[in-house]
């Protein structure tokens, strides 16, 4: 089974995010909750990509009655999305912010949201017995400062170290331009 169709199968559909298509082309506008009209695009995104809304994996917020950690180490953070192709092998985890934030919260929630990733791999093993859902893929981690100028460096910068996320503020880039 491909990785799309599990995480369909596995996933609420309030949790994902199916690209939209215009001209052949796909597109994505990822956006706040608490900024509905602000967000960030990416366009010519792959055809098999699904965007997972990881900040609705359980409420962990210190007044939920459902609270199961403790929150010590910040472990009940998560980033916003997390894109996911197949076809390119790429996890791309993304936090929104609309300003600037203290960079050490953000890493906690793109660990967080890398942590549920690694639990839908576990339970597509556990309950549809595939193995290794996203095996080989490539994860990289973004801080999105959305809703002002574009300032994407067009230095390639490395953004597989999840403590050394690519800063990018502006309101839309292509996938590609995101590599």
């Amino acid at each position: 089974m491909r990785t799309k169709e599990i995480l369909v199968k596995l996933l609420h559909k309030r949790a994902i995010i199916f690209p939209n298509v215009n001209d052949g082309k796909y597109s994505v506008i990822l956006t706040e909750e608490s900024h509905d009209n602000d967000g960030f695009k990416i366009d010519e995104i792959p055809e098999d990509s699904i965007i997972i809304k990881c900040d609705m994996f359980p409420n962990l917020k210190p007044e939920s009655p459902t609270l199961f950690f403790k929150g010590n180490k910040s472990m009940r953070r998560r980033a916003d999305y997390a894109l996911v192709s197949e076809s390119k092998k790429m996890i791309m985890f993304f936090e929104l912010k609309k300003d600037s934030t203290n960079v050490k919260k953000i890493i906690s929630q793109l660990k967080g949201a890398k942590c549920v990733i690694d639990y839908c791999e576990i339970i597509a093993e556990m309950f549809w017995e595939e193995k290794k859902i996203f095996g080989g893929f490539k994860c990289s981690y973004y801080i999105i400062r959305h809703g002002m100028q574009m300032k994407l460096s067009t230095i390639r910068i490395d953004s597989s170290d999840i403590n050394k996320p690519r800063k990018i503020t502006g309101s839309t880039a292509t996938f590609n331009e995101l590599l």
